[in-house]
Order: C-alpha cells, then structure tokens, then sequence
C-alpha cells in the first residue's frame, strides 16, 4: 500500500448513546490520496480476485460502508457529524468514503482500473482522493505506536551512525548519481532516462552529474558538511543538479518540469563500513544554508532534533489516549 498524503485534517468530539453504551465520538478527519486497496476483512478470500463470492451481501456492504449518496463533501465537523449519526456507523473505528462520483471508477478497479495485489485483492491503478475519519482515541493510539516506531527503524538519530540497511548507499547513487544522466532539458530525452533507471513512479527526482559523486559524498564529512538535524548534514558548498517532476498520476512516465537549482544540499549520512555515505537526498525548499555554530558532519557529540521531538510524543501520545479512555 502507498504510503498515505494527508492534505487537511479536522477534530470534533460528540457523546452518543449505542446499544446501552456511551460512545465517547473524538473524531480525525482527514483526506487522503493513495492507491485504494478494495477488501473488507470480513470478506477477505485466501485465492484470487473474482472467485464466486461466499457472501452474497458483500457488495451492497461495501457501498453502504464506503460510496454512499449524501456523504459531506468537505471537512465541516457538524456535516460529518449529521451523516455518521445517519448511517449508523460511531462503532466503526476507522471509515473511509469516496465521493458518490467515483463510484464507477471504484468499481473499475476490479476490472480495467486494477492490478492483482494479493489473495482476492486489487489495487488501483490510478490514485484516488477520499476521506477517511478515525476515533480520537485509535488516532492517538496510531500516532504513539505505529508512527514513531516507523521513524525510528529507518532513521538514526544523528549522522555517521551504523546504518540500518547496508545497500542504502548504492541506492542513493542509483537514484541521485546515475550513470548517462542527460545533458539536455529535452523531456524525451528525460522520460527515456527515467524508463531506463526504473523510476518513473518516483513523483521529483533530484540528480547530480558523475564527476560530482565525490564532492556529494563529502558532504557526510567534516570538511564537507555541517550537522542540521536527526541524521542530517548540510553542504557547506552550494551544488548544482537537475530536479524533474513526474506526473505519476498519469501512469505514462510523463514529465511535468525540469528545473536546474544551485543550492545547498541536505543528505542523510551513515555509516557503511568504516565510512560515512549519503544514503538520502532532502529536499531544500527554503534554500536553507549551513551555520558557523553547528557542528561538522560525523563530529562526537552532534545530534539532531527531529528524534528527539518524536520521542517525546512516543510517551506522550499514549498517556493522552489514556486520559481520554479513562
């Protein structure tokens, strides 16, 4: 499943009666764009997609789950508020609906529109913006656990540290310093490039001409970068590369723009061996440069804040969920 682009978000909070129970209703409202993945666990099959269903209902389950006419358009928490006390539904943890629109293009998705993902499932071909609400409490639960968690297993908390995946270096030089990169800003030329690397999934991709491969990778030392944060180092050089645009959307390769930038360059360094390498390229839109006051690249004692912030919400997230619970 892609990894899930949040636009805009809202919280409400409602008390409601259910079966003799009072529901506390602390809602996230978010919405999404991602590559929808069709299954309801309930009826989830072990074999492939578009074997005879066990569950004669299933589909007019998922329409009332999922495309329903009437549902908001926008993120107002006294329309969303209306429409779930409609439908019945403050049981459900975690709901997703797609515009009444999509509902043909949904449904393509186990036709022309998908690609067999794994079991009975499919998944889209194109992405799809939709609106997904949380309980306050599985949200915050998500937040503190998987979230952090997450972070933590593919980002060190400052640079130079051992590094966690030892091909990470060779992929950074595959994505970012790859042989016979154009000398032209013709889009042919860039889209035949992209085919041939494998990246036309990849939505801005920044590249550096070979003869530049060992003044990039300097930047993961002292002479050559400052520390930022977490396991970030600024070049204390500025750069010149190429950055392209893909629309992904289009599924076609297609390239949106090809900018040349001259700017300060922000990597993830760690340590492969005996030596400190990029592993990442971060993006700079702020045209940030390097201070006098921060540490060199890869010198004792350097660490960054983006960690440190997120392990703090690691404990306490949790203990707000509890508040709420209890």
């Amino acid at each position: 499943m892609k990894t899930v682009s949040v636009h805009h978000h809202l919280v409400k909070r409602k008390k409601k009666s259910l079966c003799g129970q009072t529901l506390l209703s602390f809602l996230i409202i978010l919405t999404l764009t991602l590559h929808a993945c069709l299954s309801e666990p309930d009826t989830l099959h072990p074999s492939r997609p578009c074997t005879k269903a066990e569950n004669k209902n299933g589909y007019n389950t998922f329409l009332q789950r999922h495309i329903r006419k009437g549902t908001p358009n926008d993120l107002k928490k006294e329309n969303w508020k209306k429409f779930i006390n409609s439908i019945g539904t403050w049981n459900r943890t975690t709901q997703s609906f797609f515009p009444f629109s999509e509902k043909n293009s949904v449904e393509a998705v186990c036709s022309s529109g998908g690609k067999m993902f794994m079991g009975n499932l499919c998944i889209s071909k194109k992405t799809f913006s939709f609106i997904t609400v949380f309980k306050m409490i599985a949200f915050l639960l998500l937040m503190a656990f998987v979230l952090p968690q997450s972070h933590s297993a593919d980002t060190n908390s400052k640079p130079c540290m051992p590094a966690r995946h030892n091909n990470a270096h060779n992929v950074f030089l595959k994505r970012h310093i790859p042989d016979d990169v154009p000398r032209t800003w013709d889009n042919n030329a860039w889209e035949t490039f992209l085919r041939k690397i494998k990246t036309c999934d990849r939505p801005t991709q920044s590249f550096f001409r070979a003869s530049e491969k060992q003044r990039v990778e300097n930047v993961c030392t002292k002479a050559g970068g400052k520390t930022l944060s977490g396991n970030l180092c600024i070049s204390k050089e500025k750069f010149s590369f190429v950055t392209v645009r893909v629309n992904v959307n289009e599924g076609a390769c297609g390239i949106r723009n090809i900018n040349n930038e001259t700017k300060h360059i922000i990597l993830a360094c760690e340590q492969i061996g005996d030596v400190c390498q990029p592993v990442h390229f971060e993006g700079n839109p702020q045209s940030t440069a390097p201070s006098n006051n921060q540490l060199d690249c890869g010198s004792k004692g350097s660490s960054g804040t983006k960690t440190t912030v997120i392990t703090v919400f690691t404990f306490l997230l949790p203990l707000i969920a509890m508040v709420y619970i209890l």
